[in-house]
């Protein structure tokens, strides 16, 4: 969990939120660029240099991500497991709380390289920072306590007891509070910075498993999984209210300078942007599977969501809170277009269900030029070079998504058989076959109306498909029966 922090004063009443799925705007992705990590877990900012850091669990290492082209930069390995992530713009040194092997790696941010490992508590994963004092504090949910850390000699100087599983910690620098959800049970911790002494146990029936602070109001935003988030007024250390969320909400941040606060709806794969001014929400923002890290960037005004499930980081534009970018998961298809000279890839991860993310490379310089959101566990693509169409097949949705080249728009989604694992198109009929093996069948797409015009029943299991266009012959592997031409 990453949180973003700011220094200013200041404090304010806050009433009931209440978060609504109904969204007053209509996201476009007009980007998307390939992101290697695996299970990306944990995200920071640091808008001093614009680099954004993704702690990725299941490789073991960060992507340390340029914002102003949106590539990854470099790759760090670190140790086991890392969950959470957090760094001191001041110091340009990132923490990285490792789960499986109980320890912080510091990475200096002038190098990309570790620097040193510091010992802390059993299974750490949140992990913040107080630039102000140079201390991190290190949530460790395996021993239901946290880790202080010096930064100026990377050595624990106190190590303070706290609830049941901590699972996220965040700071006021102003106040020098430090707050830690602790999930198991069922509070946040309140920890005095000046003596790493806990002076309150706030409890929160919600089961907190994130936690934010806004320093310019002095109120502690905590993402509960049970689908709603707790406001807690800093000054009484009181939950003045409860707000329900669209789905069991992990991640929450906030823009201290825009007072706009953003939810990250695990079951329900999109955002909350709650206006802090008036309390209400202006919008929700879909993205990518089981959102759970956030991250702001209070410079330029940019959210960056962890999509776990996806594997995949999401982009949203705090201005018009318009989603402008998708960093997709590992890439498993392809296919390529040689009257446009498009490569069009499919990444998607490797769990059930998980959004995937359609890219488009231009092969005159390999770069990525545009993208779209695509349906649940794509399993194959095929392109039509006489109409610039792109078809792709999502295998947990059971449709078969049509996308304009063009625009790199989806113009139509058509239901199909069970579990459709690939497509091919005929370029000659512009017919489109795709094969579904979870019923054995073949469709058969008109691609002038986007219209399913018959139904082709197989003796096994359709696995792949391919087309012959000079002889108009349509060749379907099968499993659990015989492979032969249709």
């Amino acid at each position: 969990m990453a949180i973003v922090l700011a220094s200013a004063t200041g404090l304010v009443t806050t009433p009931p939120i209440k978060v609504s799925a109904e969204s007053s705007a209509s996201p476009t992705v007009i980007d998307t660029i390939p992101f290697g990590g695996n299970y990306p877990s944990g995200i920071a900012v640091n808008p001093a240099n614009n680099l954004i850091y993704v702690a990725n669990e299941w490789s073991n290492n960060v992507s340390v991500i340029d914002s102003a082209t949106n590539s990854v930069v470099s790759t760090v390995n670190v140790g086991s497991f890392p969950d959470g992530i957090a760094l001191n713009p001041s110091t340009n040194l990132i923490y990285v709380a490792n789960c499986d092997t109980n320890n912080v790696s510091v990475v200096d941010g002038s190098n990309n390289s570790v620097i040193t490992t510091v010992n802390v508590g059993s299974n750490p994963q949140g992990i913040a920072v107080n630039p102000v004092t140079n201390l991190i504090y290190v949530a460790n949910t395996g021993s239901n306590n946290v880790s202080v850390i010096d930064g100026s000699n990377n050595s624990v100087i106190s190590t303070v007891t706290v609830g049941n599983n901590p699972e996220a910690v965040a700071v006021n620098p102003t106040t020098n509070l430090i707050y830690v959800a602790n999930t198991g049970s069922y509070n946040v911790s309140v920890i005095d910075g000046s003596t790493n002494s806990v002076t309150t146990m706030i409890s929160d029936e919600g089961g907190p498993m994130g936690v934010s602070v806004n320093p310019a109001t002095n109120i502690i935003y905590v993402a509960n999984w049970v689908g709603d988030f707790s406001i807690i007024d800093g000054s009484t250390d009181k939950i003045t209210s409860w707000a329900g969320g669209v789905g069991s909400s992990r991640g929450i941040a906030v823009n201290s300078a825009t007072n706009l606060i953003y939810v990250a709806n695990y079951d329900t794969n999109n955002v909350s942007v709650v206006d802090g001014s008036n309390n209400s929400v202006i919008t929700t923002v879909n993205v990518g599977s089981n959102p759970q890290g956030i991250a702001v960037n209070p410079v330029t005004n940019l959210i960056y969501v962890i999509n776990s499930s996806s594997f995949s980081i999401t982009v949203i534009d705090g201005f018009n809170n318009t989603l402008i970018t998708t960093m997709g998961g590992p890439p498993f298809y392809v296919a390529a277009d040689p009257s446009t000279n498009c490569i069009y890839c499919l990444n998607s991860a490797n769990v059930v269900p998980s959004l995937g993310v359609l890219s488009a490379i231009n092969g005159a310089n390999n770069s990525v030029i545009n993208g779209v959101n695509v349906g649940n566990n794509p399993s194959g693509i095929a392109v039509n070079p006489n109409t610039n169409r792109i078809y792709e097949v999502n295998s947990y949705d059971d449709t078969l998504s049509v996308i304009d080249g063009s625009s790199s728009s989806i113009i139509a989604t058509l239901t199909v058989g069970s579990e459709p694992s690939n497509v091919a198109v005929n370029p000659s009929t512009n017919l489109i076959y795709v094969a579904n093996w979870g019923d054995g069948t073949v469709s058969v797409i008109d691609g002038s109306n986007n219209n399913v015009i018959t139904t082709i029943n197989l003796g096994g299991h359709a696995v792949s498909v391919a087309v012959n266009p000079v002889t108009n012959l349509i060749y379907v592997a099968t499993g659990g029966g015989s492979s032969g031409e249709r």
